[in-house]
């Protein structure tokens, strides 16, 4: 017996259970299933690819059709977030994929608890569900100065090559001097 109708469907959400870094990117992720009796637990998928697909399930076809040239797609999934300051955002909609999963990237900017939502508006296969989870966002850390390296321009190069030039004239100069003195004691009588 085939019973054509709408099937209850059921949305879980999840966001990273240790705490985000504000600037950083979280994976928001989920699953979108059928609660139908004959295939409770199956994936929603789109219209398109609902023949496909129970043809899959309930008469053991290819998941890619007869003919290996359908593709399976699931269903839309609005995710929406409210931030630490009750501000309500559409992060966007992600569609599911064959098995019911679904991912978004998302990248908080403030620090603070956020909610998060799925939401599945439903269709002419299933009826609507929704799911929710939190996520907590720390600030950034503060950026360390770096202490850039000192950089000589071609002036102190050169005033320092002249310094060093001084100096090693110098060391010669004492040398010869001494050198000078030390003849003069020898050659003097005692």
């Amino acid at each position: 017996m085939y019973v054509f109708g709408k099937g209850p469907s059921e949305t879980t959400v999840s966001a990273p259970q240790t705490s985000i870094t504000a600037g950083t990117t979280a994976i928001i992720s989920g699953t979108i299933l059928d609660q139908s009796p004959a295939q409770k637990g199956a994936a929603c998928v789109s219209a398109e690819s609902m023949s496909t697909y129970m043809e899959f399930l309930h008469q053991q076809r290819p998941i890619d059709g007869f003919f290996h040239n359908v593709t399976v797609t699931g269903v839309p999934i609005a995710v929406t977030v409210i931030d630490p300051n009750n501000n309500w955002f559409n992060l966007g909609t992600v569609t599911s994929d064959e098995k019911g999963n679904f991912g978004f990237s998302w990248t908080p900017t403030i620090a603070g608890q956020y909610k998060i939502s799925a939401t599945f508006a439903g269709d002419d296969s299933y009826g609507s569900s929704w799911a929710t989870t939190y996520a907590t966002v720390n600030d950034a850390p503060q950026a360390t100065p770096t202490q850039e390296p000192i950089r000589l321009d071609e002036t102190t190069n050169t005033l320092m090559m002249a310094v060093a030039a001084g100096v090693v004239a110098i060391i010669i100069a004492v040398a010869v001097i001494g050198v000078l003195i030390m003849n003069t004691l020898k050659k003097r009588p005692v």
